[in-house]
């Protein structure tokens, strides 16, 4: 088996040599193992764009390196592992994949792909979930020398000065149903059940599941919004924050969108469903 090993050495958890290890790992299984190493934003999508004469890549890297490789790889996704190597990871946790290196690149090369469901903003594509309002400011803001530093620490210092500079911003969404949904300060489209790490935000979504599980928070001051977050991160989704499930929505409004955890720009966008896309071996 040929694989294609694209790996990102800045990712938050790298250590000295993980990666080394790793493909040695993989070419123990028996696999012939070509590595590739990512130099800048983007570069991990280009080079999952030329897949010929590869059976399999294996990512490692974290949840926005993953994010990159599908995108390079789209139209036409080969299977593909994941060493996790990330701030949050959360697809690693959503999985439950294996703590230690040596299983990790033995599921890598043994595993049987599962095809997994894919979300489409626009001409993007996401794994985990996509975000639009206070989280996605809150991402695009991160600073990235402080993130090598700090890891999550980062990410909860540009939400709170998100939180305390920013106006609220009001969004609105349709579903695929034609429900519509006016006045809303956060819209969380959730293809995993779990959010920034080991927050369980939506117990029912998954990622083999053909529809989403869609959070939303109705617009509030900034005070009202943060206590509504912090339940929601406790696993108290409750009113006014709401969960709804659809194959599809339209968003718009003024604020920022992110998917996977990096940012994608202005939240207005179409947003669907599709099932069994990616084959993930996990």
């Amino acid at each position: 088996m040929r694989l294609k090993f694209i790996a990102n050495p800045a990712a938050g958890s790298h250590q000295a040599g993980i990666i080394e290890r790793a493909a040695e790992y993989m070419r123990r299984q028996g696999a012939e193992v070509e590595v590739f190493l990512t130099e800048y934003a983007g570069h991990a999508g280009e080079l999952a764009a030329d897949t010929a004469g590869f059976e399999r890549l294996v990512v490692a890297g974290g949840d926005g390196t993953i994010n990159e490789v599908i995108n390079g790889m789209m139209p036409e996704p080969r299977p593909v592992a994941v060493i996790p190597m990330g701030t949050a990871n959360v697809l690693a946790l959503e999985c439950a994949l294996p703590e230690e290196l040596a299983a990790q690149c033995a599921l890598a090369v043994r595993g049987k792909p599962r095809l997994a469901t894919l979300g489409r903003a626009g001409e993007r594509y996401f794994l985990l979930m996509a975000g639009a309002g206070m989280d996605a400011a809150a991402v695009e803001g991160v600073n990235l020398s402080l993130k090598k530093i700090t890891g999550k620490g980062a990410y909860f210092y540009s939400a709170f000065k998100v939180w305390l500079r920013q106006p609220v911003r009001e969004i609105c969404c349709r579903l695929a149903d034609g429900t519509i949904f006016h006045h809303l300060s956060q819209v969380v489209v959730c293809n995993s059940r779990l959010y920034g790490g080991p927050f369980c935000l939506a117990p029912a979504a998954s990622i083999f599941s053909p529809r989403f599980e869609v959070v939303i928070l109705p617009f509030m001051g900034r005070f009202s919004l943060l206590l509504c977050l912090l339940s929601l991160f406790k696993g108290q989704t409750r009113p006014p924050g709401r969960i709804l499930t659809t194959a599809g929505l339209t968003v718009s409004g003024r604020g920022r969108l992110q998917l996977d955890g990096e940012a994608a720009g202005e939240a207005a966008v179409e947003i669907e469903a599709c099932p069994a896309l990616l084959p993930l071996i996990v």
